[in-house]
């Protein structure tokens, strides 16, 4: 309960903030309608993968686990952005 409150009162205050939820659900949608393989990638990713890596870094350490997740949350989304799996990147992502 405490993480639908949160969420409604970090996303529904600011209407631009309101849209991007479901701006992200439907991209994800369509990614995964043109490629069947996402979704499972998806999933084991996002719900085993991940949570698995968090969890052994964590038992080794804070000092480990922010060393190896301040980087990669710095440096991760550029490169997830200039490498869409459509092959389009965001305007600021692409060569001019």
């Amino acid at each position: 309960m405490f993480f639908n409150i949160l969420g409604i009162l970090l996303y529904f205050p600011i209407p631009p903030l309101r849209r991007l939820p479901i701006k992200l659900a439907k991209k994800l949608g369509n990614v995964t309608a043109d490629h069947r393989w996402f979704a499972v990638a998806y999933i084991a990713v996002m719900f085993f993968l991940a949570p698995a890596a968090i969890f052994a870094l964590s038992t080794a350490g804070w000092a480990v686990l922010l060393g190896v997740l301040a980087p990669l949350s710095y440096s991760l989304p550029p490169s997830v952005w200039s490498t869409s799996p459509n092959g389009t990147a965001p305007p600021s992502c692409r060569p001019s």
